[in-house]
């Protein structure tokens, strides 16, 4: 079981929508550049931390960030590529997992310089001071700018007044910033707003205006929100939680090389495996969609081709009563944003990017699902864009 039901809490619910939202460095970048830190939590920026340290020059992940960062490596994603590497040159798990304990102290040490709390204080303030949080969960369907999109949200056909909008974002990052810039304040959010009615929230499922019957035209629909953040690769304020390491070990590895596996440490299989059959929508942001994420990409790919289920909606009063059709496979919507570096990726090129980190690459089958349930929303530091944008200026 994954999701927990939250229907009965509510006098007047209908269904629920569960949402995976799953966000990484890209957004821990943006927000830091929003409150104009001077320190950033990018690959680079941690290399010249270690060696700003006199960090151990034998260490052997120091070595390879050196050689990655001159091949023109720098997500984070490179250094976990960097221990598979390792991995099937030979050297033993044991002296990569030494290695990887001596930089997971410098890295705790480098992040509470990074996100200090006031970094949290000024994120927060603008936060509330944009209803940033708020915005991000009602309207972030405006960034699907076409009606022929739009129309294909499978998410959207069974939805209605009364239902419950459920996030769970699967935080990839160590640092605080995303839990602390959704995080639903008294002045985003009133939990019971209405005199009789537990209703909650405004959702915008057409904010657009499309001239079709998917959504409510260029309107809101009272509805119900719940959300929740977790830290799968542990957290800053717990050191000895922070996890680098590898996809999943190879069959052949190394008989101890599923201690550097991160699903193995982060228990990936009982804790979080349960929630991807029952999502309705998944959302991708600030990842590099690297293979050292191969677990989760590879789920969600799975999923893409199978219909979720669905608990028959509560007993509702008979204007809302119908039939619903909630059995319907996941969409997934993919933020990338254009680099200086690569200012020319397609909405394929970035498709192509997933099936590559899901290991389908090859899969042509898959491809076609894959073209026709995602949905890849490009978008630069000054453009417009709804969903957990810092860049208030563009709001």
């Amino acid at each position: 079981m994954g999701y927990t039901d939250h229907r009965d809490r509510f006098a007047n619910s209908r269904i629920q929508h569960n949402i995976m939202a799953l966000v990484g460095n890209g957004f821990d970048i943006q927000a830091l550049s929003t409150v104009h830190s001077k320190a950033k939590t990018t690959y680079t920026s941690f290399y010249y931390h270690l060696k700003s340290r006199d960090f151990s020059s034998d260490n052997l992940l120091l070595k390879t960030m050196e050689d990655q960062l001159e091949q023109g490596c720098e997500n984070w994603s490179d250094l976990e590529n960097g221990i598979q590497i390792l991995l099937n040159s030979g050297t033993p798990a044991d002296q990569i997992e030494d290695a990887l304990d001596d930089v997971q102290v410098e890295f705790s040490i480098f992040l509470d310089q990074v996100v200090t709390p006031q970094v949290l204080a000024d994120l927060s303030r603008l936060s509330v001071e944009n209803a940033a949080a708020e915005h991000s969960f009602s309207s972030f369907l405006c960034d699907i700018k076409t009606e022929e999109a739009h129309g294909k949200l499978n998410f959207l056909k069974p939805m209605d007044i009364g239902d419950i909008l459920n996030f769970r974002f699967v935080n990839f990052n160590y640092t605080p910033l995303l839990d602390n810039f959704v995080y639903l304040d008294k002045l985003q959010f009133n939990p019971e707003p209405f005199r009789q009615s537990d209703r909650s929230f405004y959702f915008r499922p057409n904010p657009r205006g499309f001239n079709h019957r998917i959504g409510l035209k260029g309107g809101s629909m009272v509805s119900y929100l719940m959300t929740e953040v977790v830290h799968p690769h542990g957290a800053q304020h717990t050191p000895r939680s922070l996890l680098f390491g590898i996809d999943e070990a190879a069959p052949n590895s190394d008989a101890n090389a599923n201690r550097l596996a991160k699903p193995y440490w982060a228990q990936n299989r009982v804790i979080h495996e349960p929630y991807f059959e029952e999502t309705h929508l998944f959302i991708i942001f600030g990842c590099s969609l690297g293979s050292s994420d191969r677990w989760w990409w590879s789920k969600i790919a799975n999923c893409l081709s199978v219909p979720v289920a669905a608990p028959s909606p509560k007993t509702i009063p008979k204007h809302l009563n119908q039939d619903i059709d909630q059995n319907l496979p996941p969409d997934l919507i993919i933020y990338w944003r254009l680099s200086p570096s690569k200012p020319d990726m397609s909405e394929l090129d970035v498709l192509k990017q997933f099936a590559s980190g899901a290991g389908r690459e090859e899969d042509q089958q898959f491809m076609k699902i894959l073209e026709e349930r995602a949905h890849v929303v490009l978008y630069t530091d000054e453009q417009p864009r709804a969903w957990l944008n810092t860049n208030f200026k563009s709001t």
